[in-house]
């Protein structure tokens, strides 16, 4: 990965909440396969660490559809929620703020930029859980330096989407509401650890590591400070 995290997004670390380190997922038909999925992942990065040196397992491509093409409306949709959520954790000063931060340009286009080096990019939902796994495992490892490759985390996050059947549920708007909801959370998340890295603010930092620690375990079930990246994804540690 290189570098994901250090570049600041703009305007966004002035009105986002500190406490930037949950979903915002309600009334997205994406939900479902959002929690479903995280069961998929858990037995990729334990399967991974199970076989060293061997490929994280994948279905036939025609078996689970993971692109999605663009709509307007459902982007129009999936912003106005996270605007939504902003409103309700940090006010209607921050919400207009980012309203007006998504009207100068899409969250979709800023996030690939910040991801293109990585070989990442809209249009496959596949690759927004990537950087989002990749983005939180900087995050609560402390390490907004590291600098791996994610073509492992790619194949692990695909074959967890083809073993899940409520993400195979999915339709096309809701493949794209899916990888949207990621994107954005994150750009909020990316942008406080940004400023907090760049501040120098290891105090802030340990809470975003705490926060991303909590999270995937209760979640996931996955302890984010034992995973190790290797060629196979994030695996987990040889205990």
């Amino acid at each position: 990965m290189r570098r994901l995290t250090l570049a600041l997004v703009g305007m966004l670390v002035t009105v986002l909440p500190t406490d930037a380190q949950d979903y915002a997922w309600q009334n997205f038909a994406a939900q479902d396969a959002m929690n479903t999925l995280h069961i998929q992942l858990l037995r990729q990065t334990i399967e991974g660490s199970q076989s060293p040196g061997g490929s994280a397992p994948t279905l036939g491509a025609s078996e689970t559809v993971t692109t999605y093409s663009t709509s307007r409306q459902v982007s129009a949709k999936a912003q106005r929620q996270f605007l939504d959520y902003i409103k309700e954790r940090s006010g209607d000063a921050a919400e207009r703020a980012v309203a007006g931060i998504f009207a100068q340009r899409a969250p979709q286009d800023m996030w690939a930029e910040l991801v293109a080096e990585d070989g990442l990019a809209p249009g496959d939902a596949v690759d927004p859980m990537v950087s989002y796994f990749a983005l939180n495992w900087v995050i609560a490892n402390q390490q907004p330096d590291a600098e791996f490759s994610l073509t492992g985390v790619q194949r692990q996050v695909r074959a967890a989407m083809q073993s899940d059947p409520t993400f195979q549920a999915l339709d096309d708007a809701g493949r794209q509401e899916f990888a949207e909801v990621l994107m954005m959370n994150f750009l909020l998340q990316q942008a406080v650890l940004s400023d907090a890295y760049v501040r120098g603010d290891t105090q802030m930092m340990q809470e975003l590591a705490e926060a991303a620690v909590a999270r995937f375990k209760s979640e996931m079930g996955i302890d984010l400070r034992t995973l190790k990246p290797t060629s196979d994804g994030l695996v987990a540690s040889a205990s």
